[in-house]
């Protein structure tokens, strides 16, 4: 009789206590539920990725682009095009996917509004040069830090690729300092080459992943 007494009592003073462990319990299993049915709606969509290559003419954008899409090499001669514009569509850990890759042929500095758009709309920015011209590496630097001053570039994946892998023995334009370059501004590194299918893959996975990861929340992918 004494011990249903004193647990009358125990409960008449902890009652809001449990009252309020039992909701926080029911709150976390609500939160569980409406996190995996937004996963669920999410994986049943087509998420939309937009990257944009931003870098001089004539240095193997649009050939960066076709290699990654399409897994062939084609020659710039191929390409006429002022906006290069590809979809890839693909599932990433059962996510489908539409991936838009934007790339300008043209010198840039006649379109700077169009390019700005560009970089505003995109989720992924690759800067890229061509390691056998010194002079597409120096013109970029002044634009990257033209972005990098720009209050949304700090909410975007930003990449310093230098293309032609491939041509090392031409090289202009040394590894070190280009990765100097990208640390200090924060960005991703990587030499690539189209023609020898080298760091393609790679770097295109990680500028998924990320984007993914930034603007989706997908944090465990």
């Amino acid at each position: 009789m004494l011990n249903k007494l004193l647990f009358c009592i125990y409960l008449k003073k902890n009652i809001q206590f449990i009252i309020n462990i039992y909701f926080y319990f029911i709150k976390i299993c609500l939160d569980c539920l409406q996190k995996s049915k937004m996963k669920q709606d999410l994986q049943t969509k087509e998420i939309l990725l937009k990257i944009f290559i931003d870098g001089g003419p004539q240095i193997g954008k649009q050939t960066l682009a076709k290699r990654f899409i399409d897994d062939e090499f084609i020659q710039l001669t191929q390409l006429h095009k002022l906006l290069d514009f590809n979809i890839y569509r693909t599932e990433y850990y059962n996510q489908k996917l539409k991936i838009k890759i934007f790339s300008f042929r043209q010198h840039l500095c006649r379109y700077e509004l169009v390019i700005k758009k560009l970089h505003q709309d995109s989720n992924t920015l690759i800067f890229a040069y061509d390691i056998t011209k010194r002079e597409s590496f120096d013109d970029l630097q002044e634009r990257i830090q033209t972005f990098m001053s720009q209050q949304f570039s700090k909410n975007m994946i930003v990449f310093l690729i230098g293309l032609k892998k491939d041509l090392s023995d031409q090289r202009q334009v040394s590894k070190n300092e280009a990765k100097q370059i990208a640390d200090s501004f924060g960005m991703h590194f990587f030499e690539i080459s189209s023609k020898q299918n080298i760091n393609i893959f790679e770097m295109f996975d990680l500028a998924i992943r990320e984007s993914l990861d930034k603007f989706y929340l997908f944090k465990n992918l």
